[in-house]
């Protein structure tokens, strides 16, 4: 299972969803953190800086040992948009988690992993039809 880390603070949101997902399946978690541009949220607001990334990459890996869940971490820079279909196929990944926190966030989230996801399915050794479901996101109460 994968989680992405775009640098949103939704990624605390979806960190502990797939951390939830994992320990329910005994996966392991993959964290995926994407540093490009494209990875950026579209208010400088809501974008974390690279110190509370740092904390929750940490905090993540806190939970996942407390739970007893294999965990790794991987940066994908500049050729992201290639490699990540590539370490997706080689991990046999099937879930990735992404967080999303307002409409426009979610839908330009739902537009690259769409993309992402006709990119896997173009290839005659993915043996998954579909893989990414993403949920809109919800407001609090």
């Amino acid at each position: 299972m994968g989680l992405l880390i775009t640098g949103c603070y939704a990624d605390l949101y979806a960190g502990l969803q797939a951390l939830q997902v994992a320990g329910r399946t005994d996966a392991r978690l993959h964290v995926l953190q994407m540093t490009t541009d494209k990875a950026d949220c579209p208010g400088a607001a809501k974008k974390m800086q690279p110190a509370e990334i740092a904390d929750l990459i940490g905090l993540i890996a806190w939970l996942a040992e407390i739970e007893r869940i294999g965990i790794s971490f991987h940066v994908f820079g500049q050729e992201a948009e290639k490699e990540i279909p590539e370490f997706l196929r080689h991990n046999e990944i099937t879930c990735l988690v992404a967080g999303a926190h307002d409409r426009r966030s979610f839908q330009e989230h739902n537009r690259w992993l769409q993309n992402l996801q006709d990119r896997l399915g173009s290839d005659a050794l993915w043996f998954q039809l579909s893989l990414i479901h993403i949920s809109e996101p919800t407001r609090p109460y």
